[in-house]
């Protein structure tokens, strides 16, 4: 008679196996909520640049006043009480006036809905309604943006727009993982998430 040999795992092997599959996960989680929260920030970096350089074409192509304000309906712009990550649309400010509203014969060519949760695009004072390209492309006045998670400085991204109306990411020059923008020619780190 042959014996049969069982095979299996005794209870030994399945809590060392167990316990290294714990360590790599307690390696890996955090690993992976970094990865989101970057690819979440550079998705909505990407998503106002993309915007920004829209109105700038449209008002060079159309030959109008085009703009790009906060909206959280879509339809209208936005007051004190309505921020930019909530949403934004372009449209054609044919009466170029200022603050920028949209019209009943003004065309919403764009609307962008609101940003992932805990995630902030603040501009500082000089757009903080608004901004608006003129037909050579120009905008009406320079400015920053600026994009964070939870708030946080490190790893935030910036959007520089200059008097000819190109906007351009921001650097981080001294390495220190906080963007930079332009302050009269010198790079400074951005202050702040709420008001760049």
């Amino acid at each position: 008679m042959h014996s049969r040999r069982q095979t299996g795992v005794t209870l030994i092997e399945l809590l060392v196996t167990l316990s290294i599959a714990v360590i790599l996960m307690a390696i890996a989680v955090p690993s992976f909520q970094d990865f989101f929260r970057r690819n979440r920030l550079d998705s909505a970096a990407s998503e106002i640049m993309a915007a920004l350089n829209y109105a700038r074409s449209e008002s060079i192509r159309r030959g109008v006043p085009i703009s790009v304000c906060k909206s959280a309906n879509g339809t209208a712009c936005g007051g004190a009480d309505v921020n930019w990550e909530q949403g934004w649309i372009v449209f054609a400010n044919l009466d170029n006036d200022s603050p920028a509203a949209v019209d009943a014969d003004e065309e919403i060519i764009r609307v962008y809905q609101q940003l992932p949760q805990a995630i902030t695009l603040r501009p500082n004072n000089n757009y903080s309604n608004f901004l608006t390209y003129r037909p050579d492309g120009r905008v009406n006045n320079i400015g920053t943006f600026v994009i964070c998670h939870n708030n946080q400085l490190a790893g935030a991204k910036s959007i520089t727009i200059i008097g000819t109306g190109r906007a351009r990411f921001g650097n981080d020059t001294n390495n220190d993982g906080v963007p930079e923008r332009d302050a009269g020619g010198a790079s400074v780190n951005i202050a702040s998430c709420t008001n760049p």
